[in-house]
């Protein structure tokens, strides 16, 4: 360092406006002083700040945990097959290779500490990035099987979109234990891991038997493909209603002192000794906040527990468990001949809305109503089809196609069901005439019959 020199005023001036604010001190010792200063705020600065170390990533060859992961494969792992490939890559390309090593050894060192079964075992799993709001919630990619935080993974579906084939979507990292190892992925994906983060909705991803029989009423989407999404909303529904039945039936089977075990799985509930806490289940689940019964949802609700007996009993005749399946069995018909005293109230109260409450006079719309939901209809359709700049995305499409079903089936007294499964192949084969009857058309000689046609 430079040294200073102090130069001391031995006089000072006599003009005021010229006088320093320090007199015995000039002013190159004050610009030296403020120099040192600030040097040594920054020495500080450098002082206080901490040394960030990496983080430990495995290795998805040998699974050792190391901070410079890339190196690690790269050097000891040359001679793999995989990485004698990706070596000769360019950069961009073996950058990519490497990022899916990386994820591919997170994903095997998640699995290995979900076999734990631990109950803190959430912050031992390995991330992408670490939230720094506390714990957050793990998640996998279903696209590249990354494990991300819940916090990030919006921001990695932008980037993982542009790259996949597929959309990514998300599932809990509880979706990689072995009750899941035998149901297909599309189900995990599309049924599983859209459940809420609620007491039913783990139920629901973790119990095995309920599991099984969602997968089952799933594979309905490959008999009829149009009626996917239906299909996917239904049995998320069931799969919830059977869950809070049970919760429900749980609580039964506490409040009866001579039950002492406590039910653990759902198949607990198709034994005819716990009939009876079946029984208060449903009248309990089916009850709204006013102590009205809920008529539909105990009908539905009825004929779900003996669907899932049925399934229940084949899968145990299955698997040779004849006793078992012979106690199912006796259980379903205790179902049946105790159907009369479940949905005798449930089946008195439709039919009594169907025959009564529908048809009166004050449930028939107004005819201004129906005049302005028909001119809100007829100008909306007009004023979609009449913008030729606007792009057609989902939302547009959806909106211009329920305004067309709604005026077919409020004005023309036609079902919208059908109308709204129309494909663009079918709409094409109309206009080229293939569903007209062409010899009907000939004998019909007449303008009004052709025009009717």
């Amino acid at each position: 360092m430079a040294q200073l020199s102090y130069a001391f005023v031995d006089s000072a001036p006599t003009s005021s406006t010229t006088q320093p604010r320090h007199p015995e001190v000039s002013p190159f010792v004050l610009e030296s002083v403020s120099s040192s200063n600030s040097a040594s705020q920054l020495t500080s600065v450098k002082k206080k700040r901490k040394v960030q170390h990496r983080t430990s990533q495995p290795c998805c060859f040998c699974g050792a945990m190391e901070t410079n992961l890339s190196r690690h494969i790269t050097t000891v792992h040359h001679k793999e097959t995989e990485v004698t490939e990706v070596l000769k890559q360019p950069a961009v390309v073996r950058n990519a290779k490497l990022s899916e090593f990386r994820k591919r050894g997170m994903m095997k060192y998640n699995e290995n500490i979900m076999k734990r079964k631990e109950a803190d075992c959430l912050k031992l799993y390995q991330r992408q990035r670490i939230s720094k709001c506390g714990d957050d919630d793990l998640v996998i990619c279903s696209a590249c099987k990354g494990c991300y935080s819940a916090t990030f993974f919006y921001r990695h579906r932008k980037l993982c979109s542009t790259i996949s084939s597929i959309v990514p979507q998300k599932a809990p990292v509880g979706l990689m234990s072995s009750v899941h190892s035998d149901i297909p992925e599309e189900f995990t994906m599309e049924v599983l891991a859209r459940f809420y983060k609620d007491d039913v909705g783990e139920f629901c991803r973790n119990d095995p038997v309920l599991v099984k029989f969602g997968a089952k009423l799933y594979e309905k989407t490959k008999q009829n493909p149009e009626k996917c999404g239906g299909v996917k909303k239904s049995t998320m529904q069931n799969m919830r209603r059977l869950g809070y039945l049970f919760f429900e039936f749980q609580n039964q089977c506490r409040a009866l002192a001579e039950q002492t075990e406590k039910p653990s799985s759902i198949v607990d509930m198709l034994s005819r000794r716990r009939f009876e806490s079946l029984q208060k289940a449903i009248k309990a689940y089916t009850l709204a906040d006013t102590d009205e019964m809920k008529a539909g949802l105990k009908h539905h609700v009825f004929y779900l527990v003996l669907k899932f007996a049925k399934h229940q009993k084949v899968v145990y005749l299955i698997e040779e468990n004849d006793d078992k399946a012979k106690e199912v069995e006796n259980f379903i018909d205790v179902l049946n001949l105790n159907s009369k005293d479940l949905l005798g109230d449930s089946l008195y109260k439709l039919h009594k809305s169907r025959q009564t409450l529908l048809r009166k006079p004050q449930e028939i719309l107004h005819e201004d109503d129906v005049a302005k939901v028909k001119e809100y209809t007829v100008k909306r359709v007009r004023t979609i089809m009449s913008d030729h700049y606007s792009g057609w995305d989902p939302q547009r499409f959806a909106e211009l196609r329920g305004l067309v079903v709604s005026r077919l089936t409020l004005y023309n007294a036609r079902r919208g069901v059908d109308p709204a499964r129309l494909l663009m192949s079918e709409w094409k084969e109309g206009e080229k005439g293939t569903w007209f009857d062409a010899k009907r058309m000939q004998k019909n000689e007449c303008c009004g019959c052709k025009t009717i046609f």
